[in-house]
């Protein structure tokens, strides 16, 4: 498993770098995190197993496996149906967060985040 991690680990930090620009959709950035994110939790597991520590890594397993799924998924769809259901899930949870936010502080104490502070 290390050949393989150090044999594909000029791929993985080449495609990390990424010029992104807002009119490239997000779609290529959710790939290279999920590229990435598969990368350093395989690494992480085989350091694990190398230092007999392998009992740890199943909390690895989850969501690594739930990404595999939906980066298959999202390569299976129009690259537009691809980009549309990123953005429809990204604000979704944007949502939920901020409503989260509110539920716990109160929208009150969330007025002026972000406002310029007075001189």
């Amino acid at each position: 498993m290390q050949l393989f991690l150090e044999s594909t680990r000029g791929f993985v930090e080449a495609a990390s770098q990424l010029a992104w620009h807002p009119s490239d959709g997000f779609l290529p950035v959710i790939q290279r995190a999920i590229l990435r994110r598969q990368f350093d939790s395989l690494q992480v597991v085989v350091e694990l197993v190398e230092e007999e520590r392998g009992y740890a890594a199943p909390p690895l397993l989850r969501p690594s496996c739930e990404e595999l799924i939906w980066i298959k998924y999202l390569t299976k769809i129009e690259a537009f149906d691809a980009e549309a259901l990123v953005r429809c899930l990204a604000s979704r949870e944007m949502t939920e967060s901020l409503k989260a936010q509110d539920d716990y502080g109160g929208p009150a104490r969330h007025q002026g985040v972000g406002a310029p502070r007075p001189p």
